[in-house]
């Protein structure tokens, strides 16, 4: 992998403090539209455990292989309280940022206010020797009545691998949603320093900056049983990894999704979406590159922009729900007896939920 791509995924980290695997099947069907509000989101506004979704709530999902997530959330008075477990295939080197293999997440909501935390753990060794890697967080979330809610989140990660490399990763990342009529807006902000230090040689620092701002309509239709959200962004993200460096620009993104009932106990949802980046990569060692484009190529800088698609459905009988995010290798090469395409699993995300 080149350096160039390393720091780009490490810039995508940065965006994604906190934003932890216990995500659900619906949001991924919804092409991760972040103006439609979803259960899960009180891991990122913890303030939320006392009216997510206004009802008592236990999740599970399937994301495939052994990847697995469980959320459960309970109202008490103007608040409530929210439990997630993550559990995740052992990764063959944990130290690779959010790579530890259990993650336990808490939240707890007063109301208009919450805090939640959450701890992983990975290893990887044979007779002391390997892989070790701890991460904790810490997010506090508070509603401004009639404008927004918001979250802040603080999160450490330490390991050490088979070589005795230190590395120190600090991530601060702040979130916000607001609605006004039928406009609905969103802004993040995430910032992230890591030291890497080995035994023997020098200590690198690596860190990474984004911005995001997000606008759009978010409408009620079929009486009420659907919505529909078109959401606009513009970012910008710097990373640096030693005396290399790279920039992205996007202007703009979109993305348009929405929700509607088919009947009495079957929804469905889709969405799509693109960015068009302006991306800069600046080694330390040769040329200045510049890329603009809105395709699925990796740039000069090593960032991608594809454009994205998804559909989901859900099936509901009484207080249980079922949630499926529908492969894309599905939708496009159809039934196996039909195209002669054969697609390994039909749906990439399943969700199961139960309200009492």
């Amino acid at each position: 992998m080149c350096k160039s791509l390393k720091i780009s995924l490490f810039a995508a980290l940065a965006v994604m403090v906190f934003t932890l695997p216990a995500q659900s099947a619906r949001r991924d069907g919804l092409n991760g539209n972040r103006l439609i509000e979803d259960y899960n989101d009180v891991f990122t506004f913890p303030q939320r455990a006392g009216n997510a979704m206004n009802t008592n709530k236990v999740r599970l999902n399937h994301m495939g292989g052994n990847a697995t997530s469980a959320t459960l959330g309970v109202k008490k008075g103007n608040g409530g309280w929210g439990l997630g477990i993550n559990a995740l295939s052992q990764p063959g080197d944990p130290t690779v940022p959010g790579a530890t293999a259990t993650m336990l997440e808490a939240v707890y909501s007063g109301g208009a206010w919450g805090v939640g935390l959450s701890l992983g753990k990975g290893e990887a060794t044979q007779d002391g020797d390997g892989n070790t890697a701890m991460s904790l967080g810490l997010a506090v979330g508070y509603d401004i009545k009639g404008t927004a809610e918001t979250g802040l989140a603080i999160g450490f990660n330490t390991s050490e691998d088979a070589m005795e490399t230190a590395i120190t990763d600090i991530q601060l990342g702040l979130a916000a949603r607001g609605y006004k009529g039928k406009l609905g807006w969103t802004f993040d902000f995430g910032f992230q320093t890591k030291t890497t230090a080995p035994k023997m040689g020098d200590e690198v620092k690596s860190g990474a900056l984004s911005i995001e701002a997000g606008a759009g309509p978010v409408y009620k239709v079929n009486g009420g049983k659907g919505v529909v959200a078109l959401h606009a962004t513009v970012g910008f993200a710097q990373t640096t990894d030693g005396d290399d460096s790279a920039s992205q620009i996007t202007l703009p993104g979109m993305n348009l999704a929405f929700e509607t009932a088919l009947n009495d106990w079957i929804d469905f949802r889709a969405g799509a979406g693109y960015k068009f980046v302006m991306s800069t990569a600046t080694p330390d060692v040769g040329d200045e590159s510049k890329l603009n484009h809105a395709d699925g190529t990796i740039d000069a800088s090593g960032f991608a922009a594809a454009p994205t698609g998804a559909v989901g459905l859900s099936a509901h009988w009484g207080k249980l729900n079922f949630d499926l995010a529908l492969n894309r290798d599905f939708l496009v090469n159809g039934p196996f007896l039909m195209t002669g395409a054969g697609t390994p699993g039909w749906a990439s995300k399943a969700t199961a939920t139960y309200s009492f």
